[in-house]
């Protein structure tokens, strides 16, 4: 009897324990890295990404070894003023998996997580079209009324090829109050 006592508690401690360790996977380590600082917010990227234009995000990237010409991986960052909604991180969650749906995207993972000290969201989901299929991973934060989005796109092999570096380079963001001009690429 004391056997399976001691048994069911250190199997209890091993669970906690593992249950208190690290909350990210640091396996992947980020080489020749240059930190991006907008408004709100900083993200480091590899110098295998490179900086182009978009007027509809933040900051747009582009894989710099990309062979596909179908779909290049990309990834973009874009800031949403909420301040008129009354959303909170599970309202906002709730909105931004139903728009996924309405588009015609298949969320297949909605989870929570933190990033900076603050709580996320990330969502990975699919979109098929014109002999692809996208498949893309969103991270999203709600803090000082606005909205902060960081959002990777690939095919189904660049994807799997890449998520992890993805999932390095979100883990970089940090939140700042720093009110920057938008600079060129």
């Amino acid at each position: 009897m004391k056997k399976k006592i001691f048994t069911a508690l250190l199997i209890s401690s091993m669970l906690l324990i593992s249950a208190c360790g690290s909350k990210k996977d640091a396996g992947y380590k980020l080489k020749n890295t240059t930190t991006f600082e907008q408004t709100g917010y900083t993200i480091d990227l590899p110098d295998t990404w490179t900086r182009t234009s978009n007027t509809n995000t933040d900051l747009t990237f582009y894989y710099a070894s990309s062979k596909n010409n179908e779909f290049t991986e990309n990834i973009t960052t874009m800031v949403q003023d909420i301040s008129a909604y009354d959303y909170d991180l599970e309202s906002y969650k709730d909105l931004s998996v139903s728009s996924y749906e309405d588009m015609g995207y298949k969320v297949k993972d909605c989870k929570k997580s933190s990033v900076d000290d603050n709580d996320c969201y990330i969502i990975t989901s699919t979109a098929e079209g014109n002999d692809s299929k996208i498949y893309c991973k969103q991270m999203f934060v709600l803090k000082d009324k606005k909205a902060y989005l960081f959002t990777f796109a690939a095919e189904k092999e660049d994807y799997d090829k890449l998520s992890k570096q993805v999932d390095a380079i979100f883990d970089t963001v940090t939140f700042n109050d720093k009110v920057m001009t938008p600079a060129e690429p």
